[in-house]
């Protein structure tokens, strides 16, 4: 139950983003960027008070609040006006950041520190690791979680963009509905 429970929490938070990102960009065009920023300052400073919260379970949520105005700030607004400024589609920038995100995923596939139990899973099947997992006790996980947020809606955008794009697997193409089917 607490596995739906989190998923649940976690559909009911990402929408927040582009929420704000609406608000944001209905605003004169000259305040985009300093909306962008005051979005980061506060993921921030929320990051940063989470170190205050007692609860793992408020601590968590916050952060994934935090993780969500990231990713509304750099991305959502910040990404749509370099789009808009180098005369590119959205979704053609998105899917250029891909460069970044692929050294990202191979350092955490690689760092045996990191415990996401998907690249636990991920070294256990492609037979990387050393020995036996470190043990490192976690006692602080709003910065993780809010890095987490924000890749883990980084990567659904980038699925979802190469799998509609037309040059890719199009919106009829095999991986799509593969996609659409373990979404189920």
């Amino acid at each position: 139950m607490k596995g739906v429970m989190a998923f649940i929490t976690v559909l009911l938070i990402m929408p927040l983003g582009h929420a704000v990102t609406v608000l944001a960009l209905k605003l004169p065009h000259s305040m985009h960027i300093p909306m962008a920023v005051t979005g980061v300052i506060v993921a921030a400073i929320i990051i940063y008070l989470t170190k205050n919260i007692k609860s793992p379970a408020w601590e968590t949520f916050i952060a994934m609040i935090a993780g969500v105005l990231l990713w509304a700030g750099l991305v959502e607004i910040g990404v749509h006006e370099g789009a808009e400024a180098i005369e590119i589609t959205e979704r053609k920038a998105m899917e250029f950041s891909l460069a970044i995100l692929i050294p990202l995923l191979i350092y955490l596939i690689f760092n045996e520190n990191i415990r996401c139990n998907l690249f636990i899973s991920l070294r256990k099947v492609l037979r990387i690791t050393r020995g036996e997992l470190p043990d490192i006790s976690i006692d602080h996980w709003g910065p993780r979680v809010a890095v987490k947020m924000f890749l883990m809606i980084w990567i659904g955008h980038l699925i979802l963009f190469f799998g509609y794009d037309e040059d890719f697997f199009g919106p009829q193409g095999l991986i799509v509905k593969q996609f659409l089917f373990s979404a189920f």
